[in-house]
């Protein structure tokens, strides 16, 4: 891939993380629904709550953590904290480590970075969100 200009962002991947999740490949396999988020967990009839649009994948539970990230965006305003309140808020809720979660996510939002540099034109080429994202998930709570 080349790029006309890099996001400067996308060396978290390098220089934070190395090669993301190597430390947690390792973990035994586990179901993980891939874009768990909010438009895809409708209130449900059996159950109180029903998960739709399930990819099926095994791995770590925090490799989907970017899912809820990508959301209702406009509820961050211009505070990163709120984004990482949410992540914790989902960690919580879904039983899963932190700092995997955070990896995982920071992982996926520049590998999309990245991909929508090489391949969209126009305004599909803005990557100012991934970069407000990557920024809060860099950031410490």
């Amino acid at each position: 891939m080349k790029f006309s200009t890099p996001p400067a962002f996308a060396a978290d991947i390098e220089s934070r993380e190395g090669i993301v999740g190597r430390q947690w490949l390792d973990a035994l396999p586990t179901a993980v629904l891939d874009l768990l988020h909010f438009e895809n967990v409708l209130a449900g009839d059996r159950e109180p709550w029903l998960a739709i649009d399930p990819k099926g994948l095994t791995g770590d539970p925090a490799f989907e953590s970017v899912a809820v990230l990508w959301n209702r965006m406009e509820e961050y305003g211009n505070d990163p904290r709120s984004v990482l309140r949410r992540l914790a808020a989902w960690c919580e809720a879904a039983g899963v480590a932190r700092e995997p979660a955070r990896a995982w996510a920071r992982a996926h939002i520049v590998e999309d970075a990245l991909d929508r540099l090489s391949r969209a034109t126009g305004p599909e080429r803005d990557v100012s969100a991934h970069e407000f994202l990557v920024t809060a998930l860099v950031g410490r709570p």
